[in-house]
């Protein structure tokens, strides 16, 4: 009787504890799924537009928040700089442009890309005022493979708001 066996809890356990580390694991070595990375860059640019908004209410100044479709960045500038021609090119300030990425694989709706392109090539997506508030230009859908998360800004709180759907495949 000095044999001393395993108990059924204490198996459980076990049992438990290597289904959870494979499942990590698995995970781990999975990478992103299109729906995490939907939500992080959604995230991402959700992050990007409050700190626009944040510079419009900290310096007093309207902000533009344009979208060149060449380079695929969204940059946010000054109402007077965005009538200039040299809103791409590299400027001598003391701090960068704010700037967001469209990560690769991700794409903007044509509606938003065919609306009233500027003589730089980049669209006027929406504009942040010094109180806070925003013009609500217009609505853009950013996509990824089946997946799709619609963007406005709302007028009074200068908010963004998302909403999600799948891309119907036909």
């Amino acid at each position: 009787m000095g044999r001393k066996l395993f108990t059924l809890l204490e198996l459980v356990v076990v049992i438990a504890i290597i289904a959870i580390t494979t499942t990590l694991a698995v995970s781990a070595f999975r990478g992103e799924s299109p729906v995490q990375k939907m939500n992080s860059a959604a995230l991402g640019f959700e992050s990007w537009c409050a700190q626009v908004r944040y510079n419009a209410m900290e310096n007093g100044a309207d902000r533009v928040v344009a979208f060149n479709p060449d380079e695929r960045i969204f940059l946010a500038v000054d109402p007077e700089s965005a009538q200039s021609e040299s809103l791409w090119q590299p400027q001598e300030e003391e701090r960068p442009p704010l700037q967001w990425k469209l990560p690769d694989e991700f794409e903007l709706d044509a509606e938003t890309l065919s609306a009233e392109a500027g003589e730089d090539g980049t669209v006027e997506v929406f504009r942040f005022f010094s109180d806070g508030s925003a013009n609500a230009a217009r609505e853009f859908v950013l996509k990824f493979r089946n997946f799709e998360r619609r963007f406005q800004v709302s007028p009074l709180t200068g908010l963004l708001r998302q909403s999600e759907g799948e891309v119907d495949s036909l």
